[in-house]
C-alpha cells in the first residue's frame, strides 16, 4: 500500500529544488563582484600599511632634521605636488661669462661695430659670382667661390646663397643668401628640397618691392599651392607667432618624386630693408624654434646680408651660450664676414643683435647680477 503524500510537503520540496538551481552567469556575476571587492580590500590594507610605514621616524617637515649635522640637506619640494620652485636655466653660467667678455653699453657697441675691419672680396677669387650678373640683386656684394652654395640640380650650378660654418657647431648646415629673382625660384627651392634645409628664414617686407607681394615667392595662405618650374609647393599651415612672424608651412615636393619635405618659413612683415627688427623679441622666438632640432637653416633677405645677416649672428651667438663656447660678437662677426662679405649692414642692426640676445639672456636668467645689468641696459636705450 503506497503512502499517502502531503501536498503542503511535496510543494516545499518543490520551492527548494527551484531555489537550488545553478545560474551560470548569475553565479559568474557574483564571482567577479567578489573578485573586485576582494581586490579593493587588499588594495586598501596595502595604502594603509604604507602610509603607516612612511610616518615612522623623524621627518624634516614635522620632527626637524634627521641628522643633527649642520650640513644635512633639506628635503627638496616634489615639483609634481604643486612645488613654486624655479628651475635653474642650465645656460646660466656661460651667460654670465658672455657678458664678461661683451659690452653692454650703447656707446661701445657702435664703436666696436665701426673698428670691425671690411674687406671686399676679390674679383678672381669670387669668378662664378661675376659670371652670373643677373642671378645677384647687388654687384656690390660678392660671394667667393670657396664659400659659395654649388647646386647639385644642374650639378654646380649657380645661385646667390653662401654656406656658413659657425665656429660653435661647425657640423649645422647653415646657408646665407638673396632672396632670389623670379626667373630663378625654381632653382631656389629646389635647393631647399636638395640641402634638407627644413627652417627658412624669409626677411621681405612689401616696401622692399611694392609691386611685388610675399605670395610671388611662396604661397602664403592655408591651403594656397603655388608650382615653380618642377617644384609644387602645397600650404599645410598658417599662424601667427610671437607678436608679428608669419608662419608658414610648406609642403616641397619636386617633379617625379614621391618623398616631400615639409618646410617651416618664418616672415617679420614689418621689418623694412636696411632696418631693425620691430620686435627683438620676434627674432629670438624664430631662432629658438629653429633650435629644437639640428635640421639645415636658410636665412635669406633682399640682398642677402642685412637682415639675414642680422638673424644668423643672433643665432649663431645663441648657440655659443647653449654650447658654452666664449664669443666676442665683434670677432664672431668678423669670422662669418669672411665666409660672407657685408653681413649685418649698419650699427643698428649690429646693436639690434645685442638687443635681442640681451633680451634672451634676461628672460631665462634667474641671476639677480645678470638680470640687474641687462635691465641697465634696456633702461639706457629708451
Amino acid at each position: 500500500m503506497r503512502s499517502a503524500i502531503n501536498p503542503a510537503k511535496k510543494k516545499q520540496e518543490k520551492s527548494v529544488n527551484t531555489n537550488t538551481k545553478k545560474n551560470p552567469l548569475k553565479d559568474a556575476l557574483k564571482f567577479e563582484k567578489s573578485k573586485r571587492k576582494t581586490k579593493t580590500e587588499v588594495s586598501t590594507r596595502k595604502e594603509k600599511s604604507v602610509r603607516k610605514k612612511g610616518s615612522k621616524g623623524p621627518t624634516s617637515n614635522n620632527l626637524g632634521p634627521v641628522s643633527s649635522s649642520t650640513n644635512q640637506p633639506t628635503s627638496t619640494p616634489n615639483p609634481s605636488v604643486g612645488s613654486t620652485e624655479q628651475v635653474a636655466w642650465p645656460h646660466e653660467s656661460a651667460a654670465k661669462k658672455f657678458l664678461q667678455q661683451n659690452a653692454f653699453q650703447n656707446s661701445r657697441i657702435t664703436e666696436e661695430f665701426a673698428a670691425i675691419k671690411t674687406t671686399t672680396p676679390k674679383e678672381d677669387v669670387c669668378a662664378e659670382f661675376f659670371k652670373n650678373p643677373k642671378k645677384n640683386r647687388n654687384a656690390a656684394l660678392p660671394i667667393t667661390d670657396a664659400t659659395r652654395l654649388k647646386l647639385k640640380n644642374p650639378a654646380g650650378g649657380y645661385i646667390n646663397a653662401a654656406k656658413i660654418s659657425n665656429p660653435a657647431d661647425s657640423n649645422r648646415n647653415l646657408i646665407i643668401g638673396q632672396i632670389p629673382e623670379t626667373s630663378d625660384l625654381e632653382e631656389f627651392w629646389r635647393m631647399i628640397f636638395d640641402e634638407t634645409i627644413l627652417h627658412v628664414f624669409f626677411g621681405y617686407a612689401q616696401t622692399d618691392n611694392i609691386t611685388t607681394p610675399l605670395a610671388t615667392f611662396l604661397p602664403t595662405t592655408m591651403g594656397a599651392f603655388a608650382t615653380y618650374g618642377k617644384m609644387f609647393l602645397n600650404v599645410k599651415k598658417v599662424e601667427t607667432i610671437g607678436k608679428e612672424i608669419n608662419c608658414i608651412m610648406i609642403e616641397l615636393l619636386p617633379d617625379g618624386c614621391s618623398n616631400s619635405t615639409l618646410v617651416t618659413v618664418y616672415n617679420q612683415p614689418n621689418w623694412n630693408l636696411g632696418k631693425v627688427p620691430a620686435n627683438v623679441s620676434d627674432c629670438i622666438a624664430i631662432c629658438e624654434k629653429m633650435n629644437k632640432a639640428s635640421d639645415a637653416i636658410l636665412f635669406c633677405s633682399w640682398n642677402g646680408v642685412g637682415r639675414a645677416g642680422t638673424m644668423l649672428m643672433i643665432h649663431s651667438v645663441m648657440t655659443h651660450i647653449i654650447k658654452n663656447v666664449d664669443c666676442k660678437i665683434g670677432d664672431l662677426l668678423q669670422t662669418l664676414r669672411g665666409q660672407r662679405f657685408g653681413i649685418v649692414e649698419n650699427s643698428e642692426q649690429y646693436l639690434a643683435i645685442y638687443q635681442a640676445i640681451g633680451y634672451w639672456i634676461k628672460a631665462k636668467s634667474s641671476d639677480a647680477e645678470t638680470t640687474g645689468k641687462l635691465s641697465e641696459f634696456c633702461a639706457a636705450l629708451k
